[in-house]
């Protein structure tokens, strides 16, 4: 349940409840434990946002193999002609709007590592490509930078960047950055524009937000109370 919240609060739109060990119920492959899953799942998932066409329950085996690549037979569950695991999550992925690169560049921070004359940042494209060489300025300071080298961070673990040209919207990115005078004043939540890219990020004083409230909140959350804002 907190998976479930945790994701709506991230803005994933679409979830697939994987029903998994259908081979292992009594009677095995058992519709009724499968319905049974789904009016208990349900309703928490609709007040989390997630309705009907937005919640698609998958029955399947991760021992056998059956329900995720191949549909499930008559002689396996007769009383389910719904996609496999695999149709279920293309289907989710087939609705997610195209990669905005060629945009005005938005790149959103959330790391900053000084080295000496050169500061290096962790970063995610949110819309654009930028590339080595480019000017950029932060904001919301307005400081200017010249992007001196790009790396693709390492996602399996073990450390180091790859050295890269370029990097599009929807990637992770590792930017080391000179010209900057203080890079003290960088910080996670901070985003880079690329300097006579139009109007810069605009800014505000003040936002409206989504709250999601797990489950073992001691305190009640109430009108006027107090709280921090966390920016990644």
């Amino acid at each position: 349940r907190e998976h479930a919240l945790l994701a709506r609060a991230a803005g994933v739109d679409r979830v697939v409840v994987a029903v998994n060990k259908m081979d292992g119920t009594e009677p095995v492959w058992s519709q009724q434990r499968f319905e049974e899953i789904q009016r208990t799942m349900a309703p928490f998932l609709r007040s989390a946002g997630y309705g009907k066409k937005k919640a698609v329950f998958v029955p399947l085996s991760a021992l056998t193999g059956d329900g995720i690549a191949d549909r499930l037979g008559a002689a396996v569950a007769p009383w389910y002609s719904g996609p496999t695991l695999l149709d279920a999550l293309g289907a989710a992925a087939a609705l997610i709007p195209p990669k905005q690169t060629n945009g005005r560049l938005r790149l959103a921070v959330s790391e900053v590592f000084a080295e000496g004359r050169t500061v290096t940042i962790s970063a995610h494209v949110l819309r654009g490509t930028v590339r080595t060489a480019d000017r950029l300025s932060v904001h919301p300071l307005g400081d200017r930078c010249t992007v001196h080298r790009l790396g693709r961070p390492d996602m399996d673990g073990a450390g180091g960047c790859a050295p890269i040209s370029a990097a599009t919207a929807g990637e992770p990115v590792e930017i080391a950055l000179t010209g900057l005078d203080d890079a003290s004043r960088v910080s996670p939540g901070h985003v880079l524009c690329r300097v006579g890219d139009g109007a810069p990020v605009p800014t505000a004083s003040r936002v409206r937000a989504r709250v999601a409230v797990l489950e073992g909140q001691a305190v009640p959350l109430v009108a006027g109370a107090a709280c921090g804002y966390h920016a990644q």
